[in-house]
């Protein structure tokens, strides 16, 4: 949708001059914006990343996570900052690794700053990987 662009970039300060200029923020933060006229235009952005398969301390039943590098954790922090918390502040995402897509959540964690998305086992299984693995994950925001 199109709407007036803000002052400046909230994350680097730049003004609107500057990212007319470039058409992007300097930080990456309005990536994908387009400057027409005084308006922008945003559009639908993935987050793409590279994350490693680690996985929770056994109790029951073992889950396996990836952590957001905090660069991920930010653009999602910047992506969602309009809509509603919900729970303890997890977002809802759809999710695309390999050829599986699926929709979950994310959940904040204190320790690392970012947010833990959980890998479930019959997509683990089917793109063959294991806790330790790297992989190349595709995150959109649900609501945005």
């Amino acid at each position: 949708s199109w709407r007036k662009p803000p002052a400046a970039c909230v994350c680097c300060s730049s003004s609107n001059a500057a990212l007319v200029n470039r058409a992007v923020c300097v930080k990456g933060v309005l990536r994908g914006a387009f400057f027409i006229a005084g308006l922008v235009k945003i559009h639908q952005m993935d987050i793409r990343f590279d994350a490693e398969l680690w996985e929770s301390q056994p109790t029951q039943v073992t889950w396996v996570f990836v952590t957001l590098p905090i660069e991920a954790a930010d653009e999602l922090r910047f992506m969602t900052r309009s809509l509603p918390t919900v729970g303890f502040g997890t977002i809802k995402v759809r999710v695309t690794l390999g050829s599986d897509q699926w929709l979950t959540s994310v959940f904040p964690d204190k320790s690392s700053g970012s947010y833990l998305l959980p890998i479930k086992a019959k997509v683990r299984n089917n793109q063959g990987l294991v806790v330790g693995d790297r992989c190349t994950l595709v995150l959109q925001p649900i609501g945005v």
